[in-house]
């Protein structure tokens, strides 16, 4: 990752998820990015995306479901320059 993890950028991530960017969004993902959604097939772990691609694909299909989802209570604890840990509600 080339810029630090402050809670500034992890708000700004938020934002986009709540105003349905998904270009946005994946701008902060890496290339060979693995995203591990709270739900799923293979519990206790949720739904496994692998790639920018599927995710884009799992983001825009959910804002068509769902088209008033909001990611709501966030909160975000910074641990160093390189890792963070945030925690949501959808709404």
């Amino acid at each position: 990752m080339s810029r630090p993890i402050t809670i500034e950028y992890l708000e700004q991530i938020c934002q986009e998820f709540n105003q349905q960017d998904v270009d946005g969004i994946l701008s902060h993902f890496a290339t060979g990015c693995v995203w591990l959604m709270a739900r799923g097939p293979n519990a206790p772990e949720g739904r496994r995306c692998i790639g920018k691609e599927e995710i884009s694909a799992v983001l825009r299909a959910r804002y068509v479901e769902i088209p008033d989802m909001r990611w709501e209570e966030m909160r975000h604890w910074v641990c160093d320059e390189t890792k963070a840990i945030s925690e949501w509600v959808v709404l």
